[in-house]
């Protein structure tokens, strides 16, 4: 996306009676409010105003993935790293075809209505939890096994999703100002405010959490093991074999031997 794009994508977010105050900034005040968009606002830019809204959404030529079983979304939301790890210690090829399938499908829904300002993820044939649950997993795939190609699928879903089902709601905009920093720290205090990444940024925390009580667990384990080991009474050393009795049996012998002898002498 270039600058003149970046800068109608954020125009185009705000309601019409508040875009006359965005339209009355300078252009490079106008450059340094815009930031890059979700990929829906990119949609909305590109399309120049070409497309109406009204415009029917396409779907993919082939059916969305079988929605997946509450249990396992709650098992997701609460144990990330647990739950991704059994799936690979299992090896369950149901769930990387589902994901296959998920990203093939969302994909090729995103790449149908690239021009078309009214699509978003709330058209597809997927639920919002099954949507999060792709971006999810992709996350985990990206992070535990450093898959590049997860994670650029999912830095495009997640944003996507944010702008699909978490739009940041502008409605109180300043009006009759044309400073760019009250506008920025609007944006941002409002951001931080209404938090529409938390459904993924909550996670995430939580991954995280339960990824250092892992690390915690491995580390005491090995204490543990390492404070066994120096418990153990060290080996004896091996005691060699006494000769203690047979040298005494042949001195006696010998003794005798020369008893006699003198004897014998007298």
């Amino acid at each position: 996306m270039d600058q003149e794009q970046r800068i109608e994508t954020f125009r185009q977010s705000l309601p019409p009676d508040q875009q006359e105050a965005f339209d009355a900034l300078s252009p490079q005040d106008k450059d340094a409010l815009s930031v890059p968009g979700s990929l829906h606002a990119q949609r909305r830019a590109s399309s120049g105003g070409r497309a109406e809204k009204s415009a029917p959404v396409k779907l993919p030529s082939f059916p969305a993935p079988p929605t997946l079983p509450e249990a396992f979304l709650d098992e997701l939301d609460a144990h990330p790293l647990a739950t991704f790890i059994r799936i690979k210690r299992e090896g369950q090829r149901e769930m990387a075809a589902w994901m296959g399938g998920c990203c093939q499908y969302i994909g090729s829904f995103l790449d149908q209505n690239a021009r078309n300002p009214a699509a978003d993820l709330t058209k597809c044939h997927l639920n919002r939890r099954n949507i999060e649950a792709c971006a999810k997993l992709l996350y985990l795939s990206a992070i535990v096994d450093g898959d590049q190609h997860s994670l650029r699928y999912f830095v495009q879903f997640s944003a996507e999703i944010t702008a699909s089902f978490y739009p940041l709601d502008i409605s109180n905009f300043p009006r009759g100002t044309s400073d760019v920093q009250t506008l920025r720290s609007y944006l941002e205090a409002e951001r931080q405010r209404q938090r529409p990444d938390r459904w993924i940024e909550d996670w995430k925390e939580t991954y995280r959490l339960e990824e250092r009580e892992a690390l915690e667990k491995r580390e005491q384990a090995k204490q543990n093991a390492a404070s066994l080991r120096s418990a153990e009474p060290a080996p004896a050393p091996p005691v060699p074999p006494s000769r203690g009795g047979k040298a005494g049996c042949l001195s006696m012998t010998l003794a005798l031997l020369a008893a006699a002898a003198v004897l014998a002498f007298l």
